[in-house]
C-alpha cells in the first residue's frame, strides 16, 4: 500500500483522502520527466535510453571525492592478483558504452587530444615546458597554484574556480575543438580518484566526434625523486616537514590533497587498506594511460606526443643521463622539472626571455631546473643519509614504480 510507504515506522496509515496528493504528484512528476525526454529526442541527444550531455556540463557518476566507498567503480587488472581488491559499483560499463547512433558533432575536423598527468619531481615540467612553446600544439594547463600571474587571464581565472567547473566548462571543450591539445594535469586539481570517470567521457566524447586520444604519466624512482624534492625544497627554502612517503602514489590518487580517509597518513600500517591502495593504483594506471614512462624515458615521451600530433621529428634521439633523469646517488648536479614550488624569475629577465623562445618540433627537450647538490649542503655523507631515510617510506611508490617500468618497456618497446 502506497500510504504504507509513506508512513513507515509510524505504525498508523494515512486517511483515505491522502491517497490523492501522491498520486497528483507522481502524475506531474511523469509529465516532467516526458517533456524532458522529448526534448532530448527532438535535440539528437538520447542515446541507450541515456541523454547524452553537451561537453561542457557531463553527468556526475556518483564520484566520491572523500569518505564514500573505498575506490568505487575500479575494477581490478588481470594482470595484478595481488593485494586487496577494490569494489566495483558496475557503473563503469555504463560510462565508456560506445553509443549505437552518432550524435551531433560540436566541432567540423577532427582533435588530437594529448593528456598529461604531471607528478611532481619527475620530469613533467620539461614536457610541459616544450608543448606550451611548440606552436603546432595548443596548451590547456588544468592546475591551481599560486604562481600564475595575473596577466595568464584565462589560468589566472580557471585556476580561481572549482575543479568541477575548470575541467568541465574550459578543458573539455576547448580540447574538443579541431587541432592540436595537450592537457597539462598538474597541482591543485583532482587526483586520479576523482579524475578517472571524467577521463573516460573525455575520450568516449573525442572519439564520437573523430577525434584521437592520449593519456601519458611519468614515474621516476621513488628514493631519487624523494631526495631531489628534499633538495629542491632546502633552495627555495620550503618547508618538507609535511612529508608522509609514497609521495607518487598519493599525489596520483589524490593530487596535492596527498591524504585523505582513502589513503591515509598511516596507510602502510593497515596493510589491507594499503593493498587496496595499490590495486586501485594500477588499476587506474593500466585502464585509463595509453602510454606510461619512467623520467629515462622523457626523450621518448616527447616524441611519442610528437608523433601523436603527427609533428616530424627532425632531430636525432638523445639521452638524457645528465639532465632530468639523473639519478640522486651522488653529489653533483641534476637537471629535471617541477611547477610545484617554482619561484618567479623576475630577477632574471634574460633566462626568462631565452625560456620562451618557440619550440622547434623534435628538438630535445630543455630541462628546466638545475641543482647543484655540493653548493646546498648535500655531500657525500648527507646524500647517504637521504637516501636512508627514504629507502623506509616508499613501499607502495616502489612497487607502482615497477609497474610503471614494465608499462614503460611495453610501450616504447624497449
Amino acid at each position: 500500500m502506497l500510504e504504507k510507504d509513506l508512513d513507515v515506522g509510524s505504525g498508523t496509515t494515512a486517511p483515505p483522502r491522502s491517497r490523492f496528493v501522491p498520486a497528483v504528484a507522481t502524475f506531474l512528476a511523469a509529465l516532467a520527466v516526458s517533456a524532458v525526454l522529448f526534448v532530448a529526442r527532438r535535440d539528437g541527444v538520447m542515446q541507450d535510453g541515456a541523454v547524452v550531455g553537451l561537453p561542457t556540463a557531463f553527468a556526475k557518476l556518483g564520484e566520491t571525492e572523500a569518505g564514500g566507498v573505498l575506490f568505487a567503480g575500479v575494477s581490478p587488472p588481470d594482470t595484478h592478483p595481488d593485494g586487496a581488491i577494490a569494489v566495483s559499483n558496475g557503473t563503469e560499463q555504463s560510462v565508456i558504452k560506445t553509443a549505437s547512433r552518432p550524435i551531433r558533432a560540436l566541432s567540423t575536423s577532427g582533435c588530437k587530444i594529448g593528456y598529461y598527468y604531471h607528478i611532481p619531481k619527475t620530469g613533467g615540467g620539461s614536457l610541459v615546458r616544450y608543448f606550451g612553446h611548440l606552436p603546432q600544439v595548443e596548451l590547456l594547463r588544468y592546475e591551481s597554484t599560486k604562481f600564475v600571474p595575473v596577466e595568464n587571464k584565462t589560468l589566472w581565472f580557471w585556476e580561481h574556480q572549482s575543479s568541477a567547473d575548470h575541467w568541465e566548462k574550459f578543458i573539455v571543450p576547448q580540447s574538443l575543438k579541431p587541432g592540436n591539445h595537450l592537457i597539462a594535469h598538474h597541482w591543485g586539481r583532482f587526483g586520479m580518484l576523482g579524475m578517472r570517470k571524467r577521463l573516460q567521457r573525455l575520450r568516449h566524447r573525442a572519439e564520437e566526434l573523430g577525434c584521437e586520444f592520449m593519456a601519458s604519466v611519468t614515474f621516476r624512482e621513488p628514493v631519487d625523486r624523494d631526495v631531489s624534492d628534499e633538495t629542491f625544497k632546502r633552495i627555495n627554502g620550503v618547508d618538507s616537514g609535511n612529508y608522509l612517503g609514497d609521495e607518487q602514489t598519493r599525489f596520483f590518487l589524490l593530487n596535492s590533497q596527498r591524504v585523505d580517509g582513502r589513503v591515509p597518513g598511516d596507510v602502510n600500517d593497515k596493510p589491507e587498506l594499503a593493498a587496496s591502495v595499490l590495486s586501485t593504483a594500477r588499476t587506474i594506471l593500466t585502464e585509463n594511460f595509453d602510454l606510461v614512462a619512467t623520467i629515462e624515458d622523457l626523450e621518448e615521451q616527447k616524441n611519442a606526443f610528437l608523433k601523436f600530433f603527427d609533428e616530424a621529428n627532425t632531430f636525432e634521439d638523445v639521452g638524457i643521463g645528465d639532465g632530468a633523469g639523473a639519478s640522486a646517488s651522488s653529489t653533483g648536479k641534476e637537471t629535471e622539472a617541477s611547477d610545484e614550488t617554482r619561484k618567479e624569475a623576475s630577477h632574471s629577465q634574460e633566462k626568462k626571455e631565452a625560456s620562451n623562445a618557440p619550440t622547434v618540433a623534435g628538438a630535445p627537450l630543455q630541462h628546466v631546473h638545475e641543482i647543484d647538490y655540493a653548493s646546498v649542503g648535500v655531500d657525500a655523507a648527507e646524500m647517504q643519509r637521504l637516501r636512508e631515510k627514504f629507502q623506509k617510506t616508499n613501499k607502495l611508490d616502489a612497487a607502482l614504480f615497477e609497474t610503471a617500468k614494465a608499462m614503460a618497456v611495453e610501450g616504447f618497446g624497449g
